[in-house]
């Protein structure tokens, strides 16, 4: 069995003049961020790899999350390629994944993370928003067999927490 936690990035600034690519997050998406990581905690998560996109509001999030996971930041891998990846580029990153590895995490952008869940799962959400995290679980051994043949797990994000800054 096989479990994906597709993760959108916290809240990020619009400053003008500042080039999408270096973002950087709010304050709400700083403090949604680490909450976020204490609820896949709270959930039994056993994250063994992190691939994240290299922008600055992705970096920022998993910066933020991996703290309260427990994830060593030496390890999270950055991938220019899941910078506003296509639902076609997730699903490659993901079946090039060791099968040594049973739960991984994606931090990405919309909208290929809403499209990727949508699809991964057989499921229809409109929108995943900032800070929100998909899980995935696969009934079988081997990344590569990845496409729509996963079942969600659960999908959290901040505001089913009611939580408020």
């Amino acid at each position: 069995m096989k479990k994906i936690y597709i993760a959108r990035h916290a809240k990020s600034s619009w400053n003008y003049g500042v080039e999408d690519f270096n973002r950087e997050l709010k304050k709400r998406g700083r403090l949604n961020a680490p909450f976020m990581g204490e609820k896949l905690v709270s959930r039994g998560t056993k994250i063994e790899k992190i691939i994240c996109s290299s922008a600055v509001r992705t970096k920022q999030t998993i910066e933020l999350m991996a703290d309260k996971i427990g994830f060593d930041l030496d390890f999270v891998e950055y991938s220019k390629d899941l910078y506003l990846a296509s639902p076609k580029t997730i699903i490659q990153i993901i079946q090039s994944v060791p099968d040594s590895v049973n739960e991984l995490m994606l931090v990405g952008h919309n909208p290929g993370v809403t499209q990727a869940v949508n699809f991964l799962a057989s499921e229809h959400f409109e929108n995943v928003p900032t800070s929100g995290v998909a899980c995935i679980i696969f009934d079988f051994d081997s990344w590569k067999e990845v496409k729509n043949n996963g079942k969600l797990g659960f999908f959290i994000y901040p505001k089913l927490f009611k939580k408020t800054y």
